[in-house]
């Protein structure tokens, strides 16, 4: 094959990945997984939920609860408000992977952060986050590197958390 002949080959596969992956351009709706428990009729969509995280920082609750947060704004995720404001739910975001969407499809992204004020000024952070997509997310190639992507976006998220609370 000509190198013509193979960059228009590959073009062609690029170019008509948006076109399948935008059949369902929709995100899922705001009542589908608002907690980690809620497995229920996901009305076609597959989910994945990912491991569960805790750390154990030393700071009170309502600090706990702002670095957790504002660690996540920076990358734009958009929380629903929170009365209690120890629990912590994110609206859903795009994922945008050209390499995940080829496999998968349109794909957003949910957060849960849930924090338990222990004694003195000591926190326990709960970090869990979902995906959902139209296509099934259980025995596809893309899942593997969806799991590695999510535990070393934890740990960065993590990180970032303990840098804010480090600070003055």
């Amino acid at each position: 094959m000509t190198r013509v002949g193979a960059v228009s080959m590959l073009l062609g596969l690029l170019a008509a990945v948006p076109i399948t992956a935008s059949a369902h351009s929709d995100p899922p709706p705001p009542t589908l997984a608002t907690n980690p428990e809620q497995r229920g009729d996901p009305g076609g969509w597959h989910l994945l939920f990912g491991h569960a995280y805790c750390d154990t920082v030393s700071a009170g609750k309502a600090q706990a609860v702002s670095a957790s947060e504002e660690a996540l704004r920076s990358d734009h995720w958009v929380f629903q408000a929170n009365a209690a404001n120890t629990h912590l739910l994110s609206d859903w975001k795009a994922i945008h992977h050209i390499l995940f969407r080829l496999f998968s499809g349109k794909a957003f992204g949910r957060i849960f952060i849930d924090v338990t004020p222990l004694t003195g000024a000591r926190s326990v952070i709960r970090f869990q986050g979902v995906l959902a997509t139209r296509r099934d997310i259980e025995h596809n190639p893309a899942r593997g590197w969806a799991e590695r992507s999510y535990a070393s976006a934890v740990r960065r998220w993590e990180a970032e958390v303990r840098e804010d609370l480090a600070r003055p």
